[in-house]
């Protein structure tokens, strides 16, 4: 389905107050460490989801994405908002040296997620040894696209709910803390797309 960022700005007033609430919860912690970037992550992905589903008009997130990821004017929004804003470009830099990232429950059904290595590089190539497969984006592909960004993050929020008891690899706080600033920096410049511009210098409008 097309994305429509109009459908945002014709929401009720209600809609998207409670979108722009959970968001500012989260962009209220940007600048947090990352062993604090759990709770902020969830309340930036809580206000992403909601603003996906009205602009996509779609409920599953599968959809949601493959919509977002599809669409031609925010690939290149993304490409300005890059050029554009530092902070963001340094967020989203960081987190792709740490791609891919791998599913949690799968490295705990293969008995990889207990295993301690080195350097991410490292352990990227120990899962791959042992049969893990790439989510996303997959290995090598390091491009700073949209859709490798959005791609990883939701990867990061499956493996926070569907990663077992304990903090694995794949979801520790390194990578949560670097999900989190690249997506509520991206949030931030998607919401203020109802405005018809993006926020300067990375601050939010």
């Amino acid at each position: 389905m097309a994305v429509k960022i109009q459908r945002f700005k014709d929401l009720h007033l209600a809609g998207q107050a409670l979108v722009r609430t959970w968001f500012e919860k989260g962009w209220a912690q940007r600048d947090c460490p990352d062993e604090g970037a759990f709770e902020p992550f969830i309340y930036t992905y809580i206000a992403f989801n909601g603003w996906a589903s009205c602009v996509t008009e779609q409920e599953r997130d599968t959809d949601m994405l493959k919509d977002l990821k599809r669409d031609n004017s925010l690939r290149t929004h993304f490409t300005r908002w890059l050029a554009a804003d530092a902070p963001f470009k340094a967020s989203v830099e960081a987190f792709s040296e740490l791609w891919p990232i791998f599913s949690a429950r799968e490295l705990r059904e293969l008995g990889l997620d207990r295993s301690t290595f080195p350097t991410r590089a490292d352990r990227i190539e120990a899962y791959l040894e042992g049969g893990a497969q790439e989510c996303w984006p997959h290995q090598g592909d390091r491009r700073l696209i949209l859709g490798n960004v959005l791609s990883a993050v939701y990867q990061v929020r499956c493996n926070l709910f569907h990663g077992g008891k304990s903090i694995t690899s794949e979801n520790d706080r390194r990578i949560v803390g670097a999900a989190f600033r690249v997506l509520t920096h991206l949030l931030g410049h998607m919401l203020a797309l109802r405005h018809g511009e993006s926020p300067k210098g990375g601050s939010y409008a």
